[in-house]
């Protein structure tokens, strides 16, 4: 649609034939404001005729100026009689350049021979606005805001007019809500959802129009997460990878490390969900830096690597000689790396190993019967284990006495032997003899496992004393050395006379020392003949 943006004041200057004119501008009829109008615009001037009629083909002249510039002047020509006392329409084209927006001010002015009123005959300072379309314009300050924690303010600029009203929308711009603010500024806070604001702007008599929308996204507030992957190592030899999640809300901004405890933090540039750690040699603390768009920065929970030396062993004391069957006490280990995973021993000297199930620095041993070794086997967490050196509890078995060989009964004065220990268990501490039947003994510094004696005068009782080890000592069994005294033949009765082959009668045997081994007899004295008999009298019969 043609608007017009020019109030046009027109004079007519007629060269009239009837003298006595009074032709006045009494209205323009043109709005006082358009929107785009264009370099020409038709523009009606009523005309009022104060004087007498004016005959079809009168003509005269117009003119007026357009913000005081040069003046445009037309020649009128009337069409049909023009009565006095009525108005005449006449519509001009403009022929200044009113496209451009802005305030115009027009001034007319008409002179006519015979007009009888000439100050009737201007009209000055006749405004038209022309106005440039509305331009909505950009809204700026859009951007990203923390759920609920928010404040700020948008901006509309690049627009053309007034600003009418803001809008909001909280679907996507389907449905607007209207705001109270002419301003070019709007602002939010406390946003919960995703809003999108708009300015619309007119300007003057122009239709209005809509801003460009600004979205106001909204962010999740930040949840730094847990992060995995705690573990215990051993120092120097370790590797792994930690990972970040447990409900993070956000994108991770870095990593950090501590490596006292938290009381200082080591930046590392990675932004990605896992961190990777290597040969550790302390404990170490890991933990990431997170944050959901505009929303405040948070630390994710702290994973440790726990960096322990490595296992040392240890050494084993305590280890003794104890004797089978009868026994207790405690190894103990110390100078450990580690705790005890457990004890383990061994009863043939470390070929192979038994387990026990102990963790403690202490292992106690009750009547053993045969020799052990005892170790330890101590892990620093994280690290290969490692064993201790071992210690033994070595059993003796239990002492025995053994037998001695042999007894013997010997001519007193004139005597000798060699007396033997046989079936001991243990070593020969000393010898012992005992010449009042075993009431006392005397020591004999002998640790052989024989015994010599010489020339006794008496019954003697030998023993030998023997210990095993760590048990008791023990004698063995005694044996006795019978001492007799030196042999005396005694008397036997006075010989005899009697009657050849008719005799008998009984010798006996008095005085003597020892028992008879047997009788003799002879018949020349030189040639004796044995007789079992010993006894002490001795019969003969009939001999001859």
């Amino acid at each position: 649609m043609r608007k017009l943006l020019t109030l046009l004041s027109f004079i007519f200057i007629g060269n009239l034939a009837i003298a006595q004119t009074d032709i006045s501008v009494i209205l323009i009829t043109a709005p006082s404001s358009g929107c785009s109008l264009t370099a020409t615009e038709n523009v009606t001037a009523k005309l009022f005729n104060y004087g007498p009629t004016l005959p079809a083909g009168t003509t005269f002249n117009a003119s007026y100026t357009i913000n005081a510039g040069a003046p445009v002047v037309e020649l009128v020509t009337l069409a049909a009689n023009w009565t006095s006392n009525t108005n005449l329409s006449y519509t001009f084209v403009t022929q200044a350049n009113l496209s451009v927006a802005g305030t115009y001010l027009f001034d007319a002015s008409v002179s006519i021979a015979g007009d009888v009123s000439p100050g009737n005959d201007s009209y000055t300072s006749y405004s038209v606005t022309n106005y440039a379309p509305s331009v909505g314009g950009t809204v700026s300050g859009g951007t990203n805001v923390c759920i609920g924690s928010n404040a700020g303010s948008l901006t509309l600029s690049g627009h053309t007019g007034s600003v009418l009203n803001w809008e909001y929308s909280i679907d996507g711009g389907t449905t607007w809500i209207s705001l109270s603010n002419i301003t070019t500024t709007q602002s939010y806070s406390n946003l919960s959802v995703p809003t999108k604001y708009r300015a619309h702007v007119q300007n003057g008599v122009c239709a209005s129009a809509t801003s460009t929308a600004a979205s106001m996204t909204i962010d999740p507030t930040t949840v730094g997460g847990t992060v995995s992957g705690t573990a215990t190592v051993c120092s120097g030899v370790n590797g792994g990878t930690m990972t970040s999640g447990g409900g993070r809300v956000g994108s991770i901004l870095k990593w950090q490390f501590s490596i006292d405890a938290g009381a200082t933090w080591t930046d590392i540039a990675n932004v990605t969900t896992t961190q990777t750690y290597l040969n550790l040699v302390q404990t170490t603390r890991y933990r990431c830096q997170v944050q959901s768009g505009a929303c405040l920065t948070v630390f994710s929970s702290v994973a440790i690597i726990t960096v322990n030396p490595p296992s040392v062993g240890g050494a084993v004391s305590g280890g003794t000689t104890v004797c089978s069957g009868v026994n207790g006490g405690n190894l103990t280990l110390a100078g450990q790396t580690g705790t005890v995973t457990r004890w383990e021993y061994s009863t043939n000297a470390g070929v192979s190993w038994t387990n026990v199930v102990n963790t403690t620095t202490t292992q106690p041993y009750t009547n053993l019967v045969s020799t052990r070794y005892y170790r330890a086997l101590v892990t620093s967490s994280g690290c290969v284990a490692a064993y201790s050196t071992p210690d033994s509890i070595v059993v003796n078995p239990v002492s025995v006495g053994g037998t001695i060989t042999s007894a013997a009964t010997v001519c007193s004065g004139a005597n000798t032997g060699i007396l033997t220990l046989a079936g001991k268990t243990g070593a020969v501490q000393y010898w012992e003899y005992s010449t009042d039947g075993g009431i006392t003994y005397t020591n004999i510094p002998n640790i052989t496992t024989t015994q010599s004696y010489l020339n006794l005068i008496t019954n003697t009782l030998y023993r030998a004393n023997v210990k095993s080890g760590a048990c008791a000592a023990i004698n063995s069994s005694t044996v006795l050395i019978t001492v007799s005294p030196v042999s005396v033949g005694g008397i036997t009765t006075l010989s005899d006379t009697v009657c050849s082959g008719s005799n008998s009668g009984t010798i006996t045997l008095g005085a003597h020392t020892g028992t008879v081994t047997n009788w003799q007899s002879s018949t020349d004295g030189i040639v004796w003949t044995n007789i079992v008999n010993t006894t002490t009298t001795q019969s003969f019969l009939n001999i001859s």
